[in-house]
Formats: structure tokens, C-alpha cells, sequence
């Protein structure tokens, strides 16, 4: 009895001092968060306040990004978080066993009449952000949207809720998934409605940082779009899509990335015609890691400067920065590109290299003669006859650029 007894003191006790601890904890972070704002190139960073009471305690900050515009030079935002500090949180009408909780509200600060108060009034009303600092330093943020119902310049619009979850682990490793239930913008006779769209992604930053915008990372992305419709109420829509997808990954072996990309639409419907099935697989392979991270470097500080991206010095620059890439022999390679139509299927693929002997890092122009591509398709005759290509067909099978297979064209 007097063991637990003991025990019931320690705890409470812990209770009562970890939170002003913690307090001090989340505000080295904020600072530390901040720093590393202030390196990109293109954001301004600083803390106008933060107070910490002993479970509790309140932030405000300030985030400048700097526009390279001829009619905005900047937009600040002010984000206010209220927090709150454990161990023991009562949040989301639940115990939360963390560092803190964050409930945040953004407000825009930057000059452009009552559009700052309508954006300040649409965030406060229909969104709701929070965040989790772990025991661990992980941070996981939950975005909440309500559904949107309005009318502005004559356009009506209905948004349906959305819902996303992010955990950024140890300033390098990033996991998230959005939700959005799509939504419907009409005017008078027009109408385009969006179906459901869902976002997953699971990033791991293997050099430059999250924060300085020149992260070089491994994972996968995930978008999927259920489908679009536009029509302007006649008896057929203008356009309809459905099962729009991409899917990108990227991995590093030996020090050299490889990065894959898939399009997909399963249909689209436009100007009468229907195609489905369109694939276009894309995979750039052999890319030196660190040559890449140099290239990041470089466009992260051209940010908020772009108009010198062909100055003479960086011209120079990426010369070099190509001759690296070059040496390590990287290829892009098309694996699949094709679709179905009513008269059968297109299908096409394609291999780029480029010779490291003949690229001269001081010609650029060099580059045109390093190239070599390699490609293969084939095409049902009704369809290119559809599209009043015949004379066109004709002359490249003469000059031996296209083999008549049966019905179908296809490169020799």
C-alpha cells in the first residue's frame, strides 16, 4: 500500500512539472522550425510572441514569402496557435499522451483590400488545423475542411469536406494522406463538377531539408481524381473523365536514383469520341544522387529570382551540372504510351540516351547531336483515315518510316 501510495505521488507529481518542461521544449522547437525557414530563399520567418503558462501557452507567428511578381512583392500570413502541454492532453474529446497539442488559426496579412478579410473569414468558418508534437519530436497535423456552399460573382459553389493527415518524423521522414469529396461550380448554363480526390504520399529526405525547399527525397505519390464532367446543359456533357490517376515513386541504389512516373485515364469522353485505357508509363533512370542535390541547390536559391536562371553564370553552371548527369549514362525511357479507341488500340514506347563522348560540356548546343532515341508504335489505319491523314501515311511509308501490318501503321 505504501509502495503505491509512493507511486501515485511520483506520478502526479510528474503531471504537475512535465508540462511547464515540455513548454520550454516546444518553444526551442518553434525556433528551431523557424531557423530553418529563414534559410529558403524565398520565406521570411519570425516569432511576434509566445507566452507559456504552466499547462498552457499561446504563439504567434509571422511567414513572408517573397513573390518574384511585378504586382505583388510578397504575402504574409499571421498563424496564431493556442497550445497545450502534456503529458496528459484532453484533445479531439480524447486523451492525447504527447509533448503538446497545437490548435492553429491563419490569417492573411499582406494589402489587398477586403480579399483579406474574406480569406481570414473562409479559414476561420470552414477550416480547422492542429497538430501533435510527440514524445519523439514527431509532429502530425490532421486538416479538416467543412463543406462549402457560396456564391461569388455570380458562380455557385459546392465544395464537399475535406480531410487530410500529415506526420513529418525527425525533419526527414514524411507521411500523408487528403481526402476531398470533390466539388460543383455552375454559372447560369455552365456546369463543372469534380468527384472525389484522394492524395497519398510517403517521403524520406536523403539531402537538403523540408523547410529550405531543396529536398531530395524516396517514396511514392499517389492522385486520384474519380472524375470531371463539363457540360453547358445540352443533352451531352463537353467533356467527361473518369479514373484519372498518377502514380510517381522514386528509389536510390549505388548512389544513383531512379524515378518513375504513371499517367492513367480509365475513360474520356470529348467532341463525340471515347478513349480509354490511357497509359503513359515514364522512367528516367541512372541519375547521379549528388549532381541531383547540386541542381536543387541552385533552383531553391533561384526562387524568388527566376529571371536568372539563364543569366550567363548559371548557364555555365548547369553546363556542368549536365556533363555530371551525362557521365553516368542516364536514360528516359517511355515503357508504355497508348490508349483505346473505337478503331483499336494506339500504343507507342521510346528509349532516350545521350552519348557522354559527344556532349561538350563548354557547347550546350552539343547536347541536339548527343541525343539518340530509339521508338516503336503501331496505329490502326481507320483511325489516322478518320483524321484525314492518308497522304501524310503514304509519303512516310515511301520514305520507309511507317510498315502497313494488316489494318494497322507501325514504325519499322
Amino acid at each position: 500500500m505504501k509502495k503505491l501510495f509512493i507511486t501515485l505521488i511520483v506520478v502526479v507529481a510528474l503531471c504537475l512539472v512535465l508540462p511547464k518542461i515540455f513548454g520550454g521544449i516546444i518553444k526551442a522547437e518553434y525556433h528551431n522550425t523557424l531557423s530553418q525557414l529563414n534559410q529558403h530563399p524565398a520565406i521570411k520567418a519570425k516569432i511576434n510572441a509566445f507566452t507559456i503558462d504552466w499547462f498552457s501557452g499561446r504563439a504567434t507567428s509571422e511567414i513572408t514569402f517573397l513573390i518574384a511578381d511585378d504586382d505583388i512583392e510578397e504575402i504574409s500570413i499571421i498563424i496564431e496557435d493556442t497550445l497545450d502541454f502534456g503529458p496528459i492532453i484532453l484533445a479531439d474529446e480524447k486523451l492525447q499522451f504527447a509533448m503538446s497539442y497545437v490548435k492553429s488559426s491563419v490569417k492573411l496579412n499582406t494589402d489587398v483590400g477586403e480579399f483579406n478579410q474574406r480569406v481570414t473569414n473562409f479559414i476561420d468558418k470552414n477550416v480547422q488545423l492542429t497538430s501533435l508534437f510527440t514524445f519523439s519530436k514527431d509532429v502530425i497535423s490532421k486538416l479538416e475542411v467543412a463543406s462549402i456552399n457560396e456564391t461569388i460573382d455570380g458562380e455557385s459553389i459546392h465544395s464537399k469536406p475535406a480531410y487530410g493527415e500529415f506526420t513529418l518524423s525527425d525533419m526527414r521522414d514524411f507521411d500523408g494522406v487528403f481526402n476531398w469529396g470533390g466539388m460543383t461550380i455552375s454559372k447560369e448554363n455552365t456546369r463543372v463538377k469534380l468527384g472525389a480526390v484522394s492524395l497519398e504520399s510517403s517521403q524520406q529526405a536523403i539531402n537538403g531539408n523540408y523547410f529550405q525547399g531543396n529536398t531530395l527525397s524516396t517514396g511514392y505519390f499517389k492522385l486520384m481524381v474519380e472524375s470531371m464532367t463539363v457540360d453547358e446543359g445540352g443533352q451531352e456533357a463537353l467533356l467527361t473523365m473518369n479514373g484519372l490517376s498518377m502514380n510517381a515513386d522514386s528509389t536510390v541504389n549505388d548512389n544513383l536514383m531512379e524515378v518513375g512516373v504513371n499517367y492513367r485515364i480509365d475513360e474520356l469522353t470529348s467532341a463525340g469520341e471515347v478513349f480509354s485505357n490511357a497509359d503513359f508509363d515514364l522512367k528516367v533512370i541512372r541519375l547521379d544522387v549528388d549532381t541531383m542535390q547540386e541542381a536543387n541547390d541552385i533552383f531553391a536559391n533561384l526562387t524568388n529570382d527566376i529571371d536568372q536562371l539563364s543569366s550567363q553564370d548559371n548557364m555555365v553552371k548547369f553546363s556542368e551540372l549536365a556533363q555530371k548527369l551525362i557521365a553516368k549514362e542516364p536514360k528516359l525511357i517511355v515503357e508504355n504510351l497508348s490508349v483505346d479507341t473505337s478503331e483499336g488500340k494506339v500504343k507507342s514506347d521510346l528509349v532516350v540516351s545521350i552519348d557522354k563522348e559527344v556532349f561538350d560540356a563548354k557547347n550546350i548546343m552539343s547536347i541536339m547531336a548527343a541525343i539518340s532515341a530509339k521508338a516503336n508504335g503501331s496505329s490502326p489505319e481507320a483511325l489516322l483515315s478518320k483524321y484525314g491523314l492518308d497522304a501524310l501515311v503514304n509519303h512516310y511509308i515511301e520514305q520507309g518510316l511507317l510498315v502497313r501490318e494488316k489494318a494497322d501503321y507501325s514504325k519499322p
